[in-house]
């Protein structure tokens, strides 16, 4: 049985304690194989205590942030519908965000709302025994959660650079799968960061 990675990461920053820790699906590497391009879609599904405006600022941080980084690993996004429709499997990947206020963890260092973040690849496949049923199907997935101290009165810098942090775990996670399974992109491109 193959023993799951378990990432974590302890950060200080600002003198505030922040940790993560990220779980990736590896079994589902070979379902990646020939991918040409995705569709990337980052919400969240639990948004308090952030109201609407902080929620698109982060929001637009991210999808940002996720274009950058797919852009020098050299992976297609399709940011409109059309094109991922249009594209073999209909992949997609999401990122759903949610900011929980109750202290559902036992390990939760300060009693502050836990993040957790779920990351899951869907695309179109049919059933081998009738292939008149298509079905949706998650392939590859990925889940972070994190501790961190909110600012509730405005979306700082601090508090987006912590959603940046977990977040880009997970896309590092699928570029990491996605490299494996179409070993081109690894001679041709290499990830690097604009942002210090």
């Amino acid at each position: 049985m193959k023993t799951p990675i378990l990432a974590i990461l302890c950060l200080l920053l600002t003198a505030n304690y922040i940790q993560a820790q990220s779980l990736a699906h590896d079994r589902s590497t070979e379902s990646l194989r020939g991918l040409n391009g995705i569709g990337l879609t980052i919400y969240f599904g639990r948004g308090e205590p952030l109201n609407t405006n902080q929620q698109a600022t982060v929001i637009k941080a991210l999808l940002d942030d996720a274009k950058e980084k797919f852009a020098d690993a050299g992976i297609p996004l399709f940011l409109t519908a059309q094109p991922i429709m249009n594209a073999p499997g209909s992949p997609q990947l999401f990122i759903k965000i949610a900011l929980n206020r109750i202290n559902g963890y036992p390990d939760n260092p300060s009693g502050v709302p836990p993040m957790i973040s779920d990351a899951w690849l869907t695309q179109t496949a049919y059933l081998s025994r009738d292939q008149s049923i298509q079905l949706s199907l998650t392939t590859w997935e990925a889940h972070a959660t994190g501790w961190f101290e909110l600012n509730t009165s405005k979306t700082s810098q601090g508090t987006i650079e912590w959603f940046r942090r977990i977040i880009e775990m997970q896309l590092n996670q699928f570029i990491k799968a996605y490299r494996v399974a179409n070993p081109k992109y690894a001679s041709n491109s290499a990830p690097t960061s604009r942002r210090q």
